[in-house]
């Protein structure tokens, strides 16, 4: 037969390990499960407008980035006509001192 002494072990042991398991429980319990919706929406709503100033910035640095390729474009193409005049004007020279000659 059991005596009382072992029971009250028994059942305080039990309490205990149900007391560790709800204390881990509650130790575990992730800080989302314990914040209002309200705090919820303000975080969502930091991290979009966090989102939306990388965004910006990063389409800022785009455009400056297009802008300067246009005009590195526009200046080389701008080289390229004026070698092609000075290419034009040096045959011509050259075709007028051959009948010059001629």
């Amino acid at each position: 037969m059991i005596s009382t002494s072992q029971t009250i072990w028994s059942r305080l042991t039990g309490l205990f390990v149900v007391l560790a398991a709800a204390t881990s429980l509650a130790a575990c319990q992730r800080s989302d499960d314990t914040r209002t919706a309200g705090q919820k929406v303000d975080d969502t709503i930091a991290k979009v407008e966090q989102k939306t100033a990388e965004i910006k910035s990063d389409v800022r640095d785009a455009a400056r980035d297009a802008k300067q390729a246009g005009a590195n474009a526009a200046q080389g193409a701008a080289d390229k006509v004026s070698e092609a005049k000075q290419a034009t004007v040096n045959v011509a020279e050259a075709a007028a001192d051959k009948v010059k000659d001629a």
